[in-house]
């Protein structure tokens, strides 16, 4: 590993600053990407989040197929289908998701 080098860049330390606690499991919207809480994080408090693994997270009423680029959609807080107005959250890694599914399993791509 170089000497200059931090970290694989799966997991990064992130700083809530929204006013409210951000619970495990939730999306972490960034500037451009998004990331998921890897702990409870309360407010102005620092914690992990993971920016790199594949989450079960929800889903509108769209249609998705295994490799297909997803989107985050912070006013609805769910995964979409289009990039328009929303945040790149990675791909889709199910061979099939209907759309009355209530969840999708997305691989973030927010370390690329």
């Amino acid at each position: 590993m170089a000497s200059n080098a931090i970290s694989e860049g799966k997991v990064l330390r992130w700083k809530n600053t929204t006013g409210s606690l951000v619970k495990s499991g939730e999306v972490v919207p960034l500037k451009d990407k998004i990331g998921v809480a890897l702990v409870d994080i309360p407010d102005d408090s620092f914690g992990s989040i993971a920016v790199a693994e594949v989450f079960d997270l929800p889903k509108g009423n769209d249609t998705f197929i295994m490799g297909q680029n997803v989107y985050w959609n912070k006013d609805s807080s769910c995964i979409v289908s289009t990039s328009s107005g929303n945040l790149n959250a990675g791909y889709c890694v199910e061979n099939e998701v209907a759309a009355d599914a209530g969840t999708i399993q997305v691989k973030l791509n927010g370390s690329s």
